[in-house]
């Protein structure tokens, strides 16, 4: 998705396609450009890119991406040569986080933990009012936080028993698939759970109280005040609720929980998107870059 974004998190114009199922680096910022010349000739001065992986916010380096293989590539540097503007990258969790920050419900909010939960998951989190990417910006890596020793919940990182293998969408289908035999999006899971049925509204108690158990772990040991939860499937967080619930009630010391929020995104869809924004105004009051008007 390619769009303009002001900053003050205001979608203007978005522009979205389908990538192949396999592409490299050529393709994608091809890709991109021409969705740029799209939205317009002045319609952008600043560029912000959220990818998914491992990413430099610093050189604007995509260090690693799980799915496409891409990895050691200058992305900012090559697309702000191609659009002649400067351009800045970071991984797309944490950038759902900042535009929490930012333009979202967390505005008034020092410290919280923001959780895509997707075909994978992800984590992104704000501490004293700053996004925390620790020593080599991979701080947040919720989706790999152990949260179970059944052997068969094998993560696609290699280890087993990660709150991604559990609790994401592909865990959602792959264990309704495991309990009915029918092969369903996690969507559609989510539909019949509504409707009454049975093993869908289980499976999705599970996701919830492994995402839960995860949360505890953050709760405990940074005394968060929120969890605020992107991502397609947190799109049903009510079904998500009541095992996040019983997640935290037995596994987060007490005295954690207490207070803690957990909530959907003020943002919906878009969040990754106005991230890109809120990248971009991190980089204005850190002095890196100015805007001319």
């Amino acid at each position: 998705m390619v769009g303009v974004v002001d900053l003050n998190g205001r979608v203007w114009k978005k522009l979205k396609r389908e990538l192949p199922a396999r592409y490299d680096e050529n393709f994608l910022v091809s890709t991109v450009c021409e969705m740029a010349e799209e939205l317009g000739e002045g319609a952008y001065e600043l560029c912000g890119i959220s990818v998914p992986g491992i990413a430099d916010a610093h050189s604007g380096q995509w260090l690693y991406a799980p799915f496409s293989g891409i990895s050691d590539f200058p992305i900012a540097s090559i697309v702000s040569d191609k659009l002649g503007v400067m351009a800045f990258a970071d991984n797309d969790v944490n950038l759902c986080a900042l535009a929490e920050k930012y333009f979202g419900s967390c505005r008034h909010t020092e410290n919280f933990l923001w959780v895509t939960v997707s075909n994978g998951i992800g984590g992104g989190l704000v501490l004293d009012g700053e996004l925390y990417r620790g020593r080599d910006g991979i701080a947040g890596e919720f989706g790999h936080l152990s949260v179970t020793d059944r052997e068969d919940a094998v993560c696609d990182c290699g280890l087993c028993g990660c709150v991604e293998a559990v609790a994401s969408g592909r865990a959602i289908k792959a264990a309704y698939l495991k309990e009915t035999g029918r092969q369903m999006s996690a969507k559609d899971i989510a539909v019949l759970a509504r409707s009454g049925d049975k093993p869908a509204a289980k499976v999705y108690f599970e996701a919830g109280y492994y995402l839960g158990r995860a949360i505890s772990s953050a709760a405990s040991l940074l005394n968060i005040e929120r969890a605020v939860l992107g991502g397609g499937v947190s799109m049903d967080l009510d079904l998500l609720l009541p095992g996040i619930d019983e997640g935290l009630r037995r596994h987060c010391f007490a005295k954690s929980a207490a207070g803690l929020k957990i909530e959907g995104t003020a943002l919906g869809y878009d969040a990754a998107l106005i991230g890109c924004a809120a990248l971009v105004k991190e980089k204005i009051e850190n002095g890196q870059c100015k805007i001319f008007v």
